[in-house]
């Protein structure tokens, strides 16, 4: 989400996700099946 809207992720929120993350190793990542809709004051790359 970040990525797509030209974000940037902090260094205690990245090391928060890595911790999430490892907790559920066998969890297969979304396929964007089922994009969202940004805000219009926010453009996406």
């Amino acid at each position: 989400m970040k990525k797509k809207y030209g974000l940037w992720v902090t260094a205690a929120e990245k090391t928060a996700m890595k911790k999430v993350l490892a907790t559920c190793p066998d969890q297969k990542l979304p396929t964007g099946g089922n994009p969202t809709n940004a805000p219009e004051r926010f453009k996406a790359r």
